[in-house]
């Protein structure tokens, strides 16, 4: 199993939200976004980053457990495992990395 938090970078989320937007929705694109902005800020914990790193690390990697190309179920294990990630760390997402995810989507014609 790859150590999915050498799979993230800002430029690689970037790109896999641009790709994504229309078939995973804004129902997985909020966490993912929501952490990348939260790793901006300074009061996340190192284990709270690693938990995050990781979480992004599988959306964006490609050989995931259930292929993302797959209509209908293709993002849902990348929305479980944000969704687990996201309840372990919910009070190191602070509003403002919420606020600034909910903007980008907006940006994207996803809010």
């Amino acid at each position: 199993m790859p150590s999915y938090a050498r799979c993230y970078s800002p430029t690689k989320l970037a790109l896999k939200c641009r790709r994504a937007a229309k078939t995973a929705g804004r129902e997985v694109l909020e966490p993912a976004l929501s952490f990348h902005f939260a790793l901006e800020g300074k009061q996340t914990p190192a284990w709270a980053q690693a938990i995050i790193l990781s979480a992004l690390g599988y959306f964006i990697f490609p050989a995931d457990v259930v292929p993302d190309i797959i209509p209908g179920v293709g993002y849902g294990d990348d929305l479980g495992v944000l969704s687990g990630a996201l309840a372990a760390v919910r009070t190191f997402v602070d509003p403002e990395a919420r606020r600034r995810a909910k903007e980008r989507l907006r940006e994207m014609n996803l809010g």
